[in-house]
């Protein structure tokens, strides 16, 4: 089982310094190690167990930059937070291009830091257990064979080059991120930084200072200028997830920055230059917004140019199996674990199941099924009660095929879907077809191929 005390290393040459952040990281719950320089360091991260590293820049005998570039090398699970008193643009930019998750500049405001840490662990956990089940970070994929995977692939080979902004639509837990750094893999930038940012998790009053960065004392807390996600961007992409979330002052710079392609931190006079591809993702109807004014029209056309609807799982069922022989691949490493696959029953129960957090809560449930599992094949008896009571007999076995299972269990997820809203609605079929936004006839019509009776009251 995965340890739950994150360990994190801390380098820099100042005593006092780290001291202090041992205090502040050992209060926030971590467990934490110090070395006072990067060979030091470097000793340290050879001995395993470290979840993060903190490091200076400036430091005798082996600077935080050569830190940083050994690490992304011989430690890519590790995430890298980069300190520096001499928080230039250059620097910063540098450090994110070389892998840097973030950097931090001193005097720090701790509470910032703390966000800081806790966000590059949690960001940092899927990408680790891709490493502990062999995969290469580099080879991010596009998992399934299903027409909608498909699709998508073909989507991301013709746009990857192309100069246009992307938008990306679809359900929470469809993968925006991951096509969103698919695409970046595939295109011409991929050797440049690759930033992102959920905009739904910025507090309103950091929202600017994040987005397009900030000098000395230009907002509360700001003690040392800071660039902000479009200037360490620079050369490569930046993903702004949920950006629907977004106030409409910060939505308007945004079109600016697009149209002059420079941008000026708060409280400065001077505009930087930035070269970029901007990927954004919503869960939200954008055009919806935009008519009632919820969403400035013209980030809209500027968004809008190659955009792309990522389907959910249940409208991919085919590809679902592949999905779980690849997360207990995954979890095998992560967990310790050596569970050879899934069994017909439990593929069933799966398959019958609507999905409506998608592939992100097929990866929650693979992982709670996991912690649990006692034998070398997921059972029913590992899977969660959420998943609700339905008919396990076996859909069909693995000879039949992948399309004739699908078929079977698509046959179920509809059986139960019409059943609820038949009940919900006094087996009123018109509004029950309104609920499921198909027409009465098509309701009919499945209802008689399904063997549901008609009692219309």
């Amino acid at each position: 089982m995965s340890k739950d005390i994150e360990r994190i290393l801390v380098v820099d040459d100042e005593p006092n310094l780290r001291k202090v952040l041992d205090t502040l990281l050992t209060r926030s719950g971590f467990e934490v190690e110090t070395a006072g320089d990067g060979k030091e360091g470097m000793n340290v991260l050879r001995g395993g167990g470290i979840d993060l590293l903190m490091t200076d820049i400036r430091m005798p005998r082996m600077d935080g930059l050569e830190l940083l570039s050994w690490c992304r090398t011989e430690q890519p699970d590790v995430p890298v937070i980069v300190i520096t008193a001499h928080g230039t643009v250059d620097t910063a930019v540098q450090a994110m291009k070389d892998g840097a998750f973030d950097f931090v500049t001193k005097p720090f405001d701790s509470g910032q830091l703390v966000r800081t840490v806790r966000k590059a662990l949690d960001q940092a956990k899927a990408m680790r257990s891709l490493l502990h089940a062999g995969a290469d970070p580099a080879q991010i994929k596009i998992l399934g064979n299903s027409d909608a995977a498909n699709e998508l692939r073909s989507w991301i080979d013709k746009v990857a080059d192309l100069p246009a902004n992307i938008l990306l639509l679809g359900e929470a837990g469809t993968g925006h991120e991951v096509v969103a750094q698919a695409v970046h893999e595939a295109s011409t930038r991929r050797d440049g930084p690759f930033v992102k940012i959920n905009c739904g998790a910025i507090p309103d009053d950091w929202v600017e200072s994040e987005l397009f960065g900030h000098e000395t004392d230009a907002i509360a807390g700001a003690v040392s200028p800071r660039p902000g996600r479009f200037e360490l961007a620079d050369g490569g992409t930046l993903f702004l997830d949920e950006i629907d979330k977004l106030p409409k002052s910060a939505q308007s710079r945004i079109v600016q920055v697009l149209e002059e392609k420079s941008v000026t931190r708060l409280g400065s006079l001077n505009a930087n230059p930035v070269d970029l591809r901007l990927i954004a993702g919503s869960m939200q109807d954008l055009e919806a917004l935009a008519r009632s004014g919820e969403f400035r029209e013209d980030l809209l056309y500027a968004l809008n140019v190659a955009s792309h609807k990522l389907r959910p799982l249940r409208d991919r069922l085919e590809d679902l199996l592949t999905f779980v022989q690849y997360y207990i691949a995954r979890f095998n490493g992560h967990l310790g674990r050596h569970v050879g696959g899934v069994s017909p029953e439990a593929l069933s129960r799966l398959l019958a199941y609507a999905w409506p957090g998608n592939v992100r809560e097929l990866e929650n449930v693979v992982e709670r099924a996991m912690l649990f599992a006692d034998a070398d094949e997921l059972s029913v008896a590992h899977l969660p009660d959420s998943l609700g009571d339905h008919d396990d007999s076996p859909i069909g076995n693995f000879d039949s095929g992948m399309k004739s299972i699908v078929r079977r269990a698509t046959a179920r997820i509809e059986r139960e879907l019409i059943k609820r809203a038949l009940d919900e609605n006094q087996n009123n079929i018109t509004h029950a077809a309104k609920q499921l936004n198909i027409s009465r006839k098509s309701l009919q019509t499945k209802m008689r191929d399904l063997g549901l009776r008609d009692q219309e009251a």
